[in-house]
């Protein structure tokens, strides 16, 4: 009986490390101009261009309507999205083109959440 609860012990500390790490990860990321857009799975070396309009709100500026957002790793191209934004968060749908490859995916988003 000790071994089982061993296991289920580990298990559960297993999944709430793996929890922790992927709440963790989202963060707002900042372009060249403070305009804010939210980066679910951010990396390192990560940054962005948006060339899209914003939505001033205190001392932020949040992405908002349609746009482009060029996503780099340590200054090479990786990504670039075309869609809308609301608030900084991506909302309708989106073309996303991958690079090097050049493969092209499209997605549907409501405030920030893949449907």
């Amino acid at each position: 009986m000790a071994g089982v609860r061993k296991i289920i012990l580990v298990v559960a500390v297993i999944f709430s490390a793996i929890s922790m790490a992927n709440l963790a990860e989202a963060a707002w990321i900042q372009d060249y101009r403070g305009v804010m857009l939210w980066n679910p799975q951010p990396t390192d070396g990560e940054s962005i261009e948006w060339s899209g309009g914003y939505v001033q709100e205190g001392n932020y500026r949040y992405a908002e309507g349609r746009g482009t957002v060029v996503w780099r790793r340590y200054g090479k191209v990786v990504q670039i999205d075309e869609g809308g934004f609301s608030r900084g968060r991506h909302h309708g749908w989106f073309k996303h083109q991958f690079f090097p490859s050049g493969r092209i995916e499209y997605s549907n988003w409501d405030h920030g959440r893949e449907i």
